[in-house]
């Protein structure tokens, strides 16, 4: 596998760097990949983000939620489901005491 570096540095001088490494990298393949691509939204960035998570750690699905202990609120915020994932999308509102 092999690694690509661009490098900017202060005074413009630009730099590529190759590094061979054997093997596979595992959960940093897929996280420099990530890193790699360019996306025209953040809820594109944000699906990528959550399914890159669920495909890491083997999970049906993922999410983001914002909780607002005040309103005792769980607001899913974006979502990644997977087939036979959880299949909650994003907007769903839970009572926080419901969820934790």
């Amino acid at each position: 596998m092999t690694l690509k570096v661009h490098c900017i540095m202060r005074d413009a001088l630009q730099k590529n760097i190759e590094v061979e490494q054997p093997g596979d990298w595992g959960y940093l393949g897929g996280l420099s990949e990530l890193a790699g691509r360019s996306f025209t939204s953040v809820e594109e960035s944000t699906g990528a983000i959550l399914r890159l998570l669920s495909d890491q750690l083997v999970m049906r699905s993922a999410f983001l939620t914002r909780i607002t202990p005040v309103d005792d609120r769980n607001e899913v915020i974006a979502a990644y489901n997977a087939p036979d994932g959880c299949d909650i999308p994003a907007g769903a509102v839970f009572p926080l005491a419901g969820t934790f």
